[in-house]
């Protein structure tokens, strides 16, 4: 938790607006504020996959290194902390092939967490799960979310999500077009102080 220590993952209410509000969706853009646990609570959505669904290819792809790797170590905290408490075996057998991938052999499932760029997924990278970290600070927007897009299965998922950065930039066009209704994703809009942490209370003077 924000004081760094180990608890069990309950939802804050922004994480689970979210939960309620992306369920049967798969599109959903969300512009939110610092903070808030939604990469977590889309991290561990797709681990859950990963751990469970058989041939699942599962895609995390953030603005910068070394954001990257702090999304790949949660991912992979999530899980260890799973094993830990699972009673009995494991019904999975997990190999780490780099500090990017991860790979499932019960189940032939990967998940891979890379930056922008880093990676050019082409047609034999079929994507299930594509969760797109902070878009509006990457660079070349629209041309590597074009590589992505191609790669996706007609029924995958993608959740972007990002903190707001300037106007006028590929992910800007997207969230007016969504904002207006003339896209496929679904928006979602989370302020700063739908976080109870983020909020003090004010005396009134008298």
């Amino acid at each position: 938790n924000k004081d760094l220590k180990a608890v069990p993952f309950n939802l804050n209410p922004p994480q689970l607006r979210m939960l309620k509000e992306i369920d049967n969706s798969t599109r959903d853009i969300i512009l939110k504020a610092r903070k808030e646990g939604i990469s977590s609570l889309v991290l561990a959505i797709f681990a859950i996959d990963f751990l469970t669904v058989e041939n699942m290819r599962c895609v995390v792809i953030s603005h910068e290194d070394g954001a990257t790797q702090r999304l790949f170590a949660r991912a992979k905290y999530f899980i260890d902390s799973m094993a830990k408490t699972w009673p009995g075996e494991l019904p999975f057998h997990l190999t780490i092939s780099s500090t990017h991938e991860m790979y499932n052999k019960d189940k032939n499932s990967y998940f891979y967490i890379g930056t922008a760029g880093a990676r050019a997924f082409g047609r034999g990278d079929d994507i299930h799960n594509l969760h797109v970290s902070e878009l509006a600070f990457w660079q070349n927007q629209e041309y590597v979310m074009l590589g992505l897009a191609n790669s996706m299965t007609p029924s995958g998922r993608i959740i972007i999500e990002t903190t707001a950065n300037g106007y006028g930039d590929f992910f800007y066009d997207m969230w007016i077009k969504a904002r207006s209704g003339n896209s496929p994703y679904k928006k979602h809009f989370i302020p700063w102080f739908d976080d109870p942490t983020t909020v003090f209370p004010v005396e009134k003077n008298t």
